[in-house]
């Protein structure tokens, strides 16, 4: 359809990351998460959309975000 669109993508730390079982040293479900989205803001780039990425060291930072 047509580039109205804005995308947002918000990512956040883990307070506590767990490794992934079964895969290789060091790859985590937060890690997996940001590649993610880090993939999806890419591809959003590529088909020429808008897309505003915050990303928040603290998860509970996400309410205050209700805020704004």
């Amino acid at each position: 359809g047509p580039n109205t669109g804005l995308f947002l993508i918000i990512t956040a730390d883990h307070s506590q990351d767990v490794e992934i079982p079964g895969t290789e040293a060091g790859l985590t479900f937060g890690r997996l998460e940001r590649a993610q989205a880090f993939g999806d803001i890419r591809a959003l780039l590529a088909k020429g959309r808008r897309v505003c990425h915050v990303h928040l060291r603290n998860p509970e930072e996400v309410s205050q975000l209700a805020g704004l």
